[in-house]
């Protein structure tokens, strides 16, 4: 028996502290997509979830690719680092260029799904009322999509000193306001016109514009790293090669990923409307499982920065296997309530009777139970070694795990030979077993390097 030491219990707390509002902020904010699934399913049924579906994929895309996983992961690895080095005012430099570039990429991808959203959804394979229906969706969800991303970069900058609270709270309200006015706008309750998937997409953009404004007002205020205009001079602004540098891999690792999930749900969709609409059901009810995964990343990402900024590589490693411990109780959790709650689960989203759908929805369910686990664990160790300034590494993991192992299988065995969705499912947790294995090799050989580094400069 291992038993815990002082020391232990500290970096467990350590964790929690900053997880936990994480993993909240996180649910939080899948609520949103939840209810939307929800409220669509039962307005709209099949199409009405295969439109939207797509449509909040490509929107994730987006907000996954330019800021969530890509500059926003960059700015919480520096602001930690010089947060945790005591450099006050290069956080701040750095959180503020960080923000006037996020505005700007932001501006020119709400820009560009508002002109494009067409062509972008017949690329996905939309067709008659389910295009209809996506591109009235789109159309307002993308200026929902820029106060999102804003909101994700405010927030990030906060995080990098290892806030989440804040956060957690900004996502609440979001749910809160887009709750209520969806349910209203898209049955068309009360004084509300009935208004369908245009209603769930004006409820989400309120949501994220009011949060947006609240951050705004937080981190020019109060955050202890605070956004200045101030620093947005000639003479800072060469200091976005360091924050491109690193955000260029991290964007093209979920662009990586996010390219080949699109894929697959083109596949997928080519099998018919109800695979699809099975997967896009298991695919929101695993997104519970992200949550973990999600909350202990963030915390091991900012505190692991943090130390290696006071030159700790003993804590920061102490961090890592911390959050791995955590987040195999929280996985085993949702992983048995997976397992024993498939009825009740799949029964938020459909209408009883259909046993096909739910017959296919609970194959998938199973397999998700297993891969949710793996997901984490590369979560975490991605985490960490982007906390070493390091985002080149996990896009090379990620592409040659989704390209050159997801892709082919579904490519051979769902598309052309078409088989059950499950086996969709089967290939992606492959994916993410390879992931998690090559990322805990790489990150053990970099605090190895970190480790002689500090010995030598000694």
């Amino acid at each position: 028996m291992v038993l815990i030491s002082d020391k232990n219990k500290n970096t467990y707390k350590d964790i929690l502290k900053i997880a936990i509002p994480a993993i909240l902020e996180f649910l939080l904010y899948m609520i949103v997509w939840l209810m939307d699934t929800i409220f669509l399913s039962r307005y709209g049924g099949s199409t009405a979830l295969s439109a939207t579906g797509i449509c909040i994929e490509i929107i994730n895309a987006f907000i996954f690719i330019f800021i969530t996983n890509g500059l926003s992961i960059s700015l919480v690895s520096l602001i930690s680092r010089y947060f945790g080095a005591k450099k006050q005012e290069q956080a701040e430099i750095y959180a503020s260029l960080g923000v006037a570039l996020g505005l700007v990429i932001s501006l020119i991808c709400t820009i560009f799904i508002f002109i494009f959203n067409e062509p972008i959804l017949n690329l996905a394979g939309l067709k008659g009322e389910v295009l209809s229906m996506g591109k009235n969706y789109i159309s307002i969800t993308c200026f929902a999509m820029f106060f999102n991303m804003m909101l994700s970069l405010l927030c990030s900058t906060m995080r990098g000193y290892g806030n989440t609270k804040i956060p957690m709270i900004l996502a609440a309200i979001v749910v809160f306001l887009h709750t209520f006015l969806a349910y209203f706008m898209i049955f068309g309750i009360g004084p509300f016109p009935e208004l369908g998937v245009s209603g769930a997409a004006i409820a989400t953009l309120i949501g994220y514009f009011v949060s947006f404004l609240i951050a705004m007002f937080y981190v020019l205020k109060y955050s202890k790293v605070k956004i200045k205009f101030k620093y947005l001079n000639k003479d800072n602004f060469r200091k976005l090669y360091s924050i491109i540098r690193l955000c260029i891999p991290a964007s093209l690792q979920e662009t990586s990923f996010s390219a080949v999930r699109l894929l697959m749900l083109s596949f997928i969709l080519h099998l018919g409307t109800t695979p699809f609409a099975a997967n896009s059901i298991v695919t929101n009810i695993e997104s519970l499982s992200f949550m973990p995964g999600f909350g202990f990343a963030v915390a091991t990402t900012a505190l692991v920065g943090m130390k290696i900024g006071e030159g700790n590589i003993k804590e920061a490693k102490a961090y890592v296997k911390s959050s791995i411990h955590l987040s195999m109780l929280f996985t085993a959790l949702i992983a048995i309530l997976f397992l024993t709650c498939p009825k009740f689960l799949i029964g938020l989203f459909m209408e009883n009777g259909d046993t096909v759908l739910f017959n296919m929805a609970s194959q998938c369910l199973f397999v998700a139970a297993f891969e949710q686990i793996f997901v984490s664990f590369a979560d975490i160790f991605a985490g960490a070694i982007k906390a070493t300034g390091d985002t080149r590494t996990p896009f090379l993991v990620t592409s040659f795990a989704c390209w050159l192992i997801r892709f082919p299988l579904s490519l051979i065995f769902i598309f052309f030979l078409k088989w059950n969705v499950v086996y969709a499912w089967i290939f992606a947790s492959m994916q993410w077993i390879v992931c998690a294995i090559l990322y805990s090799i790489i990150l053990k050989k970099k605090f190895k390097h970190l480790s002689l580094k500090n010995t030598a400069s000694l």
